[in-house]
């Protein structure tokens, strides 16, 4: 169980990069029309998403962490380091970056769920839970949200949930993560 368990985990957080780097990257750059540090800072940001995009984590995590320094004011530097975390493993960190991105805008579902996918990555199975929750929540067509929450659920025992889940993601045209159904089964004994 315990392997599955890194494996899923793992299924989560690349699920949850590959969308966050589509974003960062149609964003393009703003720091020509910038001067001093909040320029610095964006270059800093952009060199950051570069090397996430080309898998350099830890270097990306360097180059956010300059940016927050020199602006300390702007979300998705805390997002996007909150990703290289991740992408580190370095999940009490991320979990604190995605947290600060929620302080800093409350009605954002992705930073629950981003959240939630660090609080997985630590088996802390029950904040992942609140944070998939909050997410669908505010964003009922989440399948990602309900697949994970599902995924978090069959670790809690909770089947019947997890199973809801399941059918959730179907119900709104997502996709279903085999290796994911496939564990919810074995450890639930059942097929729905």
């Amino acid at each position: 169980m315990k392997q599955s368990r890194v494996m899923m985990v793992g299924l989560m957080i690349s699920m949850c990069l590959m969308s966050s780097l589509a974003l960062a990257q149609s964003k393009g750059s703003a720091a020509q029309s910038l001067s001093g540090p909040a320029k610095e800072a964006l270059m800093s940001f952009e060199n950051g998403v570069r090397e996430l995009n080309a898998g350099r984590d830890a270097s990306a995590v360097i180059m956010f962490n300059r940016a927050i320094e020199l602006d300390p004011s702007r979300i998705e530097y805390y997002g996007n380091r909150g990703f290289a975390y991740l992408g580190t493993k370095r999940f009490d960190k991320a979990a604190e970056d995605f947290s600060k991105t929620i302080e800093m805008n409350p009605l954002m579902p992705e930073a629950y769920y981003n959240r939630g996918l660090a609080y997985a990555a630590m088996a802390q199975y029950e904040k992942a839970v609140d944070d998939f929750s909050m997410a669908v929540e505010m964003d009922p067509k989440m399948t990602d949200g309900f697949a994970n929450r599902a995924l978090s659920y069959t670790y809690l025992k909770q089947y019947d949930k997890a199973w809801a889940d399941m059918h959730q993601v179907e119900t709104l045209g997502g996709k279903l993560n085999e290796q994911a159904v496939a564990l919810l089964k074995q450890s639930s004994g059942r097929d729905k």
